[in-house]
């Protein structure tokens, strides 16, 4: 007796039916059956059930898309049923043997094509392929070809780059005007990232809500000017309140804040790690004595200590002593005080104002995690870094938004759990 063995499939069928089909009514009709070589598959149903018949049921399978729920025409008052009037040759994922099922009025002579839900209008891949492409493109950085070639693996289709590129540009599209509405506490964080393009340098500018840690707008400039920094800052806080704004100590910011009606705030991580590299390079004179090292190194841990401070009247007390005695400290580090001075407020007055931040991190952990120095000369097109920014920054948008909302359900399950707990024992 021979025994014929059958390659169990590595993709379970029924479960993608009831996945997609499981409110589906069709007056006893089956969401899909099978006819000779003939696959009927409903169009609330994905292709990739066609795929898996044909791949290890019938090689020779074709694929005709049918309309269970639509049997009458919504034209006539009558609404008499659809006579079937032939198939018609459709593209879905670029895929031979699919077809749909075309269906006419007996009344008035309207035409009604069985078109996959799957499909938006105008396009001939399913939705989910083409999230795919703007998913590859934002959790890490694929070229357009790239991107084809794992499509081709996966899901056994392979899309042209430009087919990619305009999908990718249009998700993108999309997910920016989802993004236009949220609303802001009104302190930010400003900053800069340079890249390049093609051997160009260009600027990333973002700008990011302290409070939320929710990134609001990006652009890429070609030149860092004045102008271009004001205009962004403007166009990206339209509409919005204006607090504070967190930057490093670059002198242009405190004129724009001006201008623009913001608090101007700096950035204590910048002026301590501006304090370290200057302790550190004058320590690394090799012609510097032992003794005078270790003068300069106790007078910077006196500075970190005075602007580490938790409390800004004794911050501003230590300051006032160090100055007093600023002939004993290093040129270098005399100059370092003296331009502390003017802004101590600016940079301190996180101390006084709970509201104003310390430090500019969230902005340079979102530039950080996005725009490592590996991707700094990948891009070769700005709109395609702006298409990737665009993903990223939903992507992590999104995951705070979802923190949060998760955190308020478990705080009013909290609520209402000591709500009830507290009825019982009275």
């Amino acid at each position: 007796m021979t025994i014929t063995k059958y390659t169990s499939p590595v993709s379970n069928i029924f479960s993608k039916i009831f996945k997609h089909n499981h409110d589906y009514d069709s007056s006893n009709m089956a969401p899909f059956k099978i006819m000779d070589n003939v696959l009927y598959l409903d169009i609330c149903l994905p292709i990739s059930i066609y795929l898996d018949l044909k791949k290890y049921y019938n090689p020779d399978l074709i694929c005709i898309y049918v309309d269970n729920e639509n049997t009458h025409c919504s034209e006539c008052k009558s609404k008499p049923q659809y006579s079937w009037n032939g198939k018609v040759k459709i593209k879905i994922n670029k895929l031979s043997g699919v077809y749909a099922k075309q269906y006419i009025c007996p009344d008035c002579g309207a035409t009604h094509v069985a078109k996959s839900e799957h499909v938006a209008k105008y396009h001939c891949y399913e939705v989910n392929i083409t999230h795919s492409f703007a998913l590859m493109e934002g959790i890490e950085h694929n070229s357009l070809r790239a991107i084809g070639e794992l499509m081709k693996l996966l899901e056994n289709t392979h899309p042209s780059h430009q087919t990619v590129k305009n999908h990718i540009r249009e998700y993108a599209k999309k997910l920016k005007e989802e993004m236009n509405n949220l609303q802001f506490s009104g302190d930010y964080g400003y900053d800069e990232q340079h890249v390049h393009i093609n051997g160009k340098k260009y600027y990333i500018l973002a700008i990011i809500d302290v409070t939320s840690k929710l990134l609001i707008a990006f652009d890429v400039v070609d030149k860092l000017s004045k102008l271009n920094i004001e205009n962004f800052i403007d166009q990206a806080t339209m509409n919005q309140p204006r607090n504070s704004l967190t930057t490093d100590n670059k002198k242009v910011y405190r004129g724009i804040c001006e201008r623009l009606g913001f608090q101007h705030n700096l950035c204590l991580f910048h002026y301590l790690k501006n304090l370290n590299e200057t302790v550190d390079k004058l320590v690394k004179n090799k012609e510097l004595k032992y003794k005078d090292a270790c003068l300069i190194n106790d007078h910077g841990t006196e500075i970190q200590d005075m602007l580490q401070s938790k409390n800004y009247e004794r911050a501003k007390k230590r300051l006032k002593q160090i100055l007093n005695e600023i002939d004993k400290f290093h040129p270098q580090l005399q100059k370092f005080l003296n331009n502390l001075e003017p802004v101590f407020y600016e940079v301190m007055g996180h101390l006084q104002n709970e509201k104003l931040a310390s430090t500019n991190n969230a902005m340079e952990n979102f530039f950080g995690a996005n725009i490592p120095k590996r991707m700094k000369r990948l891009y070769k097109s700005v709109e395609g870094l702006k298409d990737y920014l665009t993903i990223k920054t939903y992507i992590w948008n999104k995951k705070i938004i979802d923190k949060t909302n998760k955190a308020g359900k478990i705080l009013m399950n909290i609520l209402n759990y000591n709500k009830i707990c507290s009825k019982i024992i009275k």
